[in-house]
């Protein structure tokens, strides 16, 4: 049962939802699109586009959302690698979705450099 009187801290909060923070998940859908649209408006517009953009109003925060990214990413992944029942277990799942994303980058990539 848990004490309402004083604040929960992350650790408890997390075993409270079975190492499983669902809000988390959002947060880097939020900053993945926000490396993800950025680019695909810099590859639909030019170059020039990309520069204005990246170097305008909003530098800062561009400086921002990738790191963001990759801390979060990277307290995910540790998180999920708590909840593997033995370390070959999660080695074969995170090479699994390696080798997953490799493919399909292999896939997209082709049409992304007819382009040029």
């Amino acid at each position: 049962m848990v004490n309402s009187s004083r604040p929960l801290s992350l650790g408890a909060k997390l075993e409270l939802d079975d190492f499983r923070p669902s809000g988390f998940d959002f947060l880097r859908l939020i900053l993945a699109l926000s490396v993800l649209v950025p680019h695909a408006a810099t590859i639909a517009q030019g170059e020039a586009f990309g520069e204005e953009f990246f170097n305008g109003t909003f530098a800062p925060y561009f400086q921002l959302v990738l790191p963001a990214f990759f801390i979060l990413s990277g307290f995910l992944v540790s998180g999920s690698m708590f909840r593997s029942k033995t370390l070959v277990m999660f080695a074969g799942c995170a090479s699994f979705a390696s080798i997953r994303h490799l493919w399909l980058k292999s896939f997209s990539r082709p049409s992304l450099s007819a382009r040029w």
